[in-house]
């Protein structure tokens, strides 16, 4: 990899060998950071630094050039900027590059918490993978599908399922609130909660088996009503006929008296048609002695019979008599009619009196229940009763349980959403990886160790990056540059201000540079040219020396 750099701010030409380690050293203000900064810039894409709009371009060009120019080629590829208009142009399929912190454009050891802590987790992947999911939900018990739940987390991300697992806990407990009505939800209270009316031996029972108690005790309570409702319906009809005892008693002795009366009527009617006298037109018969005819009639007195010569009756007698014969035959109908009407009625009034008395000696003897009394409708209306408590208290009991689950299982959950719970678990491991990785530059370097805390702050040497001195700060800074250089595949480093080490983090510096691997630009404020270390010598790398904004050739060339 090759840098050449014309007319940036002080410095006037450049060519840089990157192969290696290449130190640029000179004096204050000599164009050390003239020459790291457009190669930090093409590598980068940065192409406006130091807080610079795109329009501000012109400043970066040296005073008096038109253009300022920086190209690195690596092979075929390459990439370029020209200023003032800062476009910066790329060739091949895999042109030079590495990030903003491995240029040390920017300084991840001084970003703001938030900053830094998404800018590793994007790093270090932090963000836990499914298999870290389902891994941490097994650990704590957490067996079953979680396949919407990662849905979930995949669409709204870990805080939005986090607050959704908490609101689904809070309707949670409002729902066993709801079901046991026994005030705010509570595990220890949930656990050993009992329904009213919940006996242990339940536990035992099934909901069809309780359910099927029910039914045949209703059953049983429906049947014994039906018979007691036919009970009291019989009770009232004979206590109906029984109160008309009296009643049919008159009109059974009316009813005879009637019969009494028609009895007589019917025999008067009887006798007037015997008494009626013969109506024939030839009354008879011829004596077989001497042809008189004679008739048989009854004797003085009506008594016995006697034998007298026959009259012949006139055409108006005979009228008479056939009329009053007529008249006598159907007063003696209308009157047996009349007493077979009377003694039906008898019979009818007869039949009531003893209906009546039959009802009452019913009543008085008290067959009137069927086998089923009132008592016991009400002792099968408290079976019931019980019955239905029973299978209230398990299915009540049952969702209740089911919902503390339910409220157990999402507590779980939330805490492995949490940011305590997988995600801390990942972050913990990742962070240990990365600080493994700059343990390995420390001890190179032999600094001592760079570390990113759990709270995702900076620390050499186990103190804080705030409450650390320039030149420890800067060991911490280009650890971090190396480790995220290295992680996130940049071709090169960028770091500048190395001359605020001693000459032991001097040559830890370069022992670091180094085992990278990969090229380095380093800056380096030194007294002389003398004082330059050759590492073309020592087969590391290239030096130069710049002086006034020219490079002077490389050192020991």
């Amino acid at each position: 990899m090759h840098a050449q750099i014309q007319n940036f701010r002080g410095l006037t030409a450049a060519e840089i060998n990157l192969e290696k380690v290449a130190l640029v050293a000179g004096h204050n203000g000599a164009g050390k950071t003239s020459a790291l900064l457009p190669v930090a810039c093409a590598l980068s894409g940065i192409t406006t630094p130091l807080g610079l709009r795109k329009t501000d371009g012109g400043m970066l060009v040296k005073t008096g050039a038109s253009k300022a120019l920086v190209s690195i080629t690596n092979g075929e590829n390459s990439v370029s900027i020209e200023w003032p208009k800062g476009d910066r142009v790329t060739k091949g399929d895999r042109p030079p590059a590495a990030s903003e912190v491995a240029t040390g454009l920017v300084n991840v050891a001084e970003m703001t918490t938030a900053d830094r802590s998404k800018f590793l987790t994007d790093l270090l992947k932090i963000e836990p993978a499914r298999e870290d999911f389902d891994a941490a939900c097994k650990k704590v018990g957490l067996m079953g599908d979680t396949q919407k739940v990662w849905e979930t987390i995949e669409r709204d991300g870990w805080d939005a399922t986090h607050g959704k697992g908490q609101n689904k806990g809070r309707e949670q407990k409002g729902a066993w609130q709801q079901v046991t009505k026994d005030g705010a939800y509570g595990a220890k209270k949930a656990e050993a909660w009992m329904p009213t009316g919940w006996d242990d031996a339940l536990a035992s029972r099934s909901l069809d088996t309780l359910e099927s108690d029910v039914a045949a005790a209703k059953s049983e309570l429906e049947f014994a009503i039906g018979k007691l409702a036919v009970s009291e319906g019989e009770f009232a009809r004979l206590a109906e006929l029984a109160n008309g005892a009296h009643a049919a008693c008159e009109k059974r002795d009316a009813a005879r008296e009637i019969v009494t009366a028609k009895e007589a009527e019917y025999t008067a009617a009887q006798k007037a048609r015997t008494d009626c006298e013969e109506a024939t037109d030839s009354l008879g018969l011829p004596c077989p002695s001497c042809g008189t005819k004679l008739e048989n009639k009854a004797g003085p007195g009506g008594v016995g019979r006697v034998l007298v010569e026959a009259v012949t009756l006139s055409k108006a007698e005979l009228d008479k008599r056939r009329s009053a014969i007529a008249s006598a035959d159907g007063t003696l109908n209308k009157s047996k009619a009349d007493l077979g009407e009377a003694r039906a009625a008898l019979r009818d009034t007869e039949s009531a009196l003893l209906a009546a008395e039959k009802a009452q000696a019913e009543i008085d003897a008290g067959a009137t229940t069927d086998g089923t009394s009132a008592t016991e409708v009400d002792a099968m209306r408290e079976t019931v009763r019980r019955a239905e408590i029973s299978l209230t208290a398990f299915t009540t009991k049952k969702e209740a349980d089911r919902i503390h689950g339910a409220i157990q299982r999402n507590e779980l959950l939330i805490g492995v959403l949490s940011e305590s719970g997988v995600r801390r678990e990942v972050l913990l491991r990742k962070l240990a990886e990365f600080n493994t990785m700059m343990a390995i530059r420390c001890h190179t370097a032999k600094w001592s160790p760079v570390t990113v805390s759990d709270s995702l702050t900076v620390e050499y040497g186990g103190r804080s990056y705030s409450m650390l001195s320039g030149s420890e700060k800067f060991r911490a800074s280009v650890t971090l540059q190396f480790a995220i250089a290295e992680l996130d595949g940049s071709d090169a480093v960028v770091i500048d201000g190395a001359d605020i080490l001693d000459r032991a983090g001097r040559t830890g510096l370069m022992a670091a540079a180094v085992a990278w691997g990969k090229p380095a630009l380093i800056g380096m404020t030194m007294p002389s040219v003398d004082d330059v270390p050759d590492l073309s010598a020592r087969g590391v790398g290239f030096s130069y020396w710049v002086e006034a904004g020219n490079f002077n050739g490389k050192v020991g060339a």
